[in-house]
């Protein structure tokens, strides 16, 4: 039986760990919702986190209208708030997935709304912020 000292210490740095990740997902998914070119929403709409394994949706076929960038953003935040609330860390990984098709472009800078490289740059800043936050 682990002594109680070495039991809290371990429950004090899952419970740190678990704040953490939730904390740097939440803001990768705003940062990256908040740098994501817009013309009707779409792309900006489906940064959707997950929990065990990414989200894996084909929107090839999807029409990217305002109405579906809604319905799209509906859904993103029921994810972001799910994480928020229940992520623990036996669940396995924290994914951020955008299954748009031309996502890969936006990121390699097709859009003048927003430089090449958006998507690493809103992961960096995220990260580097919240892991200076933990001191």
């Amino acid at each position: 039986m682990a002594d109680p000292q070495v039991r809290a210490i371990v429950r004090g740095l899952t419970q740190l760990t678990e704040r953490a990740i939730k904390k740097i997902t939440l803001d990768v998914t705003a940062n990256l919702i908040g740098t994501t070119p817009v013309d009707t929403g779409w792309a900006r709409a489906n940064w959707v986190p997950s929990i065990g394994l990414p989200v894996e949706e084909d929107l090839s076929q999807a029409s990217p209208t305002e109405q579906s960038a809604s319905a799209a953003g509906a859904r993103q935040q029921g994810a972001l708030a799910g994480v928020a609330a229940s992520y623990k860390l036996r669940m396995g990984s924290v994914f951020i997935s955008n299954n748009v098709p031309y996502i890969v472009r936006l990121n390699e800078g097709s859009s003048s709304q927003a430089p090449a490289a958006f998507v690493q740059a809103a992961i960096n800043k995220a990260v580097t912020q919240d892991i200076r936050g933990l001191k």
